[in-house]
């Protein structure tokens, strides 16, 4: 089951992060340590290759030695907060602002990790952690949250509405929108929240309330929207 966390944005938007499970960093870490066994092993055999004894093997070894430590620094840097674990999973890491990590916030993580890897500690600590954050991403500042996958049926399908769905908005205000108004807030709000552009989001939320004259209260712009999208679809075909 995952917590959600939700933070305010500069300009006022609260953005909700779906926190990671136990069970996909479990998952995502084993596939990483898969990966980086099998890297070791490759490049072990073509060292076997060296002389021994050679002062070249110490400082290959050394040097192999340094990387695998940093294995999960080097993959989260370059992919912008994931591993191929992390990928494969879904998920990444984030500062807790909601912002991208950076690098000095990858590197602080990681660096702890033997202490995390100490007996379980990590593990014991996320679970207990509201955030389930472990002692590297406490000192960081860090969160491992699920990211949405882009789907190319998100921006070719209106909306899938359900069976029993009631509309939340009267006919005559949502049919005043057009085809292009529809393709519009798609192209707005069907990507990922790391990616949100949520200026964008509120300014199209505001043009799509004068147009429909609907002023809900209490509702997010971009719940808003997606609600628009799903009356829409409703009345075309209903």
């Amino acid at each position: 089951m995952y917590n959600k966390y939700s933070i305010n944005t500069t300009q006022n938007v609260s953005i909700d992060f779906e926190i990671a499970g136990i069970g996909d960093r479990l998952i995502a870490l084993l596939m990483d340590y898969l990966i980086l066994s099998g890297l070791l092993i490759g490049i072990s055999l073509a060292a076997s290759l060296l002389p021994s004894g050679s002062g070249g093997m110490y400082i290959f070894w050394a040097v192999l030695g340094f990387m695998a430590f940093l294995f999960h620094f080097f993959m989260e840097w370059l992919m912008r907060g994931q591993t191929f674990g992390k990928k494969y999973r879904n998920i990444k890491v984030v500062h807790q602002n909601g912002r991208e990590a950076n690098v000095l916030n990858y590197l602080t993580r990681n660096l702890i990790r033997p202490v995390d890897m100490f007996y379980g500690v990590g593990l014991l600590v996320v679970f207990f952690n509201k955030k389930s954050q472990r002692i590297g991403d406490m000192a960081a500042g860090t969160l491992v949250v699920k990211i949405e996958k882009e789907s190319s049926e998100a921006k070719n399908v209106i909306a899938n509405v359900e069976e029993n769905y009631q509309p939340a908005f009267d006919k005559v205000n949502v049919l005043r929108l057009s085809q292009e108004d529809i393709n519009l807030i798609k192209e707005v709000i069907h990507r990922p929240t790391m990616k949100m552009n949520w200026e964008l989001v509120k300014l199209t939320a505001e043009k799509m309330k004068k147009k429909t004259e609907i002023y809900p209260r209490d509702i997010k712009n971009v719940t808003f929207l997606k609600t628009l999208i799903k009356d829409y679809n409703y009345h075309n075909i209903n």
